[in-house]
């Protein structure tokens, strides 16, 4: 506040300088003061974010994979082959900051992405809601949730994942509006797998919302889709490839034993792996759970209209998330692995937002 004022004393003559300046001087000049001021606090509250972070980082690292991690990093192993983008930034910005002892900075990605992190959510709440409630609803049930645990030096991939999952929906919202071309979330799609296969699931999503945003004929509609699908896969497969994940092993994990061809779908119907799922869900959607039923016990917020081409493709997420989730052996479950069903949260608050949003206005009309 302290640099309006003098700015406004400065100002004032030319703006009293009478039929010569145009007021849409004026105005262009006050939008580019409040682009600054913007700019200068989206870095004091971006620097304040990662002090912060590094404040309460974690100690131990008993939660997800951080101890294979930390140790793999300790050792200069490969490892996390279903992870190649996430493990190779990881690892080289742990060995940029401490070469001697790269474990001891293998947090710092995590770290870093937390502003990042709030910053599109932000952006998306505010391309998605109008009214400032929603919004602030919509916001809080994002940020304020055991997900910030992944941005306080937490050595895994879903940190990485979990903010291209935001920038892909936000991608999704401009190319829904005509504001961004559909390459774009195409390659933020690319990346995501990259960092993590889990991602793989998320291609129906795009694959959908390519078919039905389209107004042109079926044979060209159908040609968009592939290309949007072949290209995030192109981007994954050249991005893992750049990095050390070779696509016949990334084959190989999936389908060997460390992946489908184990024990998976013997135990996916188990009682634990239910259990599990339960107790995930509860941990990171319960408030979730809450505003959904609200808006569902109104009979106005499940109404089955044309639903639009970016909504589907958020509930097309939401469930390729949950299926990976539930493809996963169940033996790795529990606090241990809570941050796989992370994915998860961001397509079930916007859906459980939007539902609530439309009962508030059914009710209201």
């Amino acid at each position: 506040a302290g640099g309006v004022v003098p700015a406004n004393i400065v100002g004032q003559p030319i703006m009293n300088r009478g039929p010569g300046r145009d007021p849409s001087d004026r105005t262009a000049a006050d939008s580019r003061r409040q682009r600054i001021r913007r700019a200068v606090v989206i870095h004091v509250i971006a620097l304040g974010a990662v002090a912060c972070s590094y404040a309460v980082r974690l100690d131990a690292q008993f939660l997800g994979d951080g101890t294979v991690w930390v140790g793999a990093l300790t050792e200069g192993k490969n490892f996390h082959h279903f992870e190649p983008l996430a493990t190779a930034l990881t690892r080289a910005l742990a060995i940029g900051l401490a070469p001697q002892k790269p474990a001891t900075a293998g947090g710092a990605l995590s770290i870093l992405l937390g502003p990042l992190y709030i910053l599109l959510i932000s952006l998306l709440c505010r391309t998605l809601w109008r009214e400032p409630g929603i919004r602030g609803v919509c916001w809080l049930l994002l940020v304020l949730t055991p997900l910030l645990l992944l941005f306080c030096g937490y050595i895994e991939s879903y940190p990485l994942l979990i903010v291209l999952e935001a920038a892909f929906v936000l991608a999704l919202v401009g190319a829904a509006e005509r504001r961004v071309p559909l390459i774009v979330p195409a390659l933020l799609l690319g990346l995501a797998m990259a960092a993590h296969l889990e991602a793989i699931a998320w291609v129906p999503a795009l694959a959908v919302f390519s078919w039905r945003r389209r107004t042109v004929s079926s044979r060209a509609t159908g040609v968009h889709v592939a290309g949007a699908v072949a290209l995030a896969l192109l981007v994954a497969v050249t991005v893992a490839g750049a990095v050390g994940g070779a696509p016949t092993t990334l084959l190989r994990d999936v389908f060997g034993r460390p992946g489908l061809g184990g024990q998976s779908f013997a135990w996916m119907f188990s009682w634990r792996h239910g259990v599990d799922v339960v107790n995930e869900s509860l941990l990171l959607l319960a408030p979730t759970f809450v505003l959904l039923a609200g808006a569902l016990a109104t009979g106005s917020g499940a109404r089955a209209e044309g639903v639009p081409p970016l909504w589907q493709a958020i509930a097309l997420l939401g469930a390729g998330t949950l299926a990976i989730a539930l493809f996963v052996e169940p033996r790795i479950g529990g606090a241990r692995d809570w941050d796989l069903f992370s994915p998860l949260v961001l397509p079930a608050v916007l859906l459980a937002v939007r539902a609530a949003a439309r009962a508030s206005e059914a009710t209201r009309g």
